[in-house]
């Protein structure tokens, strides 16, 4: 995953896709582990350390004016454009073990660091 951004960012579009449509709390826990695998995957793979995320959390929560919560008209065409993309054959393509193995303890090893 780190060495194929194009296949990191299908399947965080894909989890998050498959995060939005479950419904049953069991399925949206483990969706929502799914997001989050990926998504720290990608943090890795661009340098990006918990403490960093952590910091511009602490930012948001400390802002005294915000801005509306809706979601960007861009963001959302995009998003749909891409989720409205007919699949690959199979569904995304698979990632063996071995390799996300791989990418798990990087990315431990980076975030603990």
């Amino acid at each position: 995953l780190f060495d194929d951004p194009t296949l990191l960012r299908h399947k965080l579009l894909e989890e998050a896709q498959e995060l939005i449509e479950a419904t049953e709390p069991d399925h949206v826990a483990a969706e929502a582990a799914d997001v989050c695998y990926f998504m720290l995957t990608r943090c890795v793979a661009a340098g990006v350390t918990i403490a960093d995320i952590e910091s511009h959390l602490n930012r948001r929560a400390l802002k005294v004016k915000r801005r509306p919560g809706l979601a960007k008209p861009a963001r959302i065409k995009a998003a749909e454009e891409e989720l409205s993309r007919p699949k690959p054959k199979g569904g995304a393509p698979a990632v063996d073990a071995s390799t996300l193995r791989a990418g798990r303890a990087r990315a431990v090893s980076v975030l603990a660091a």
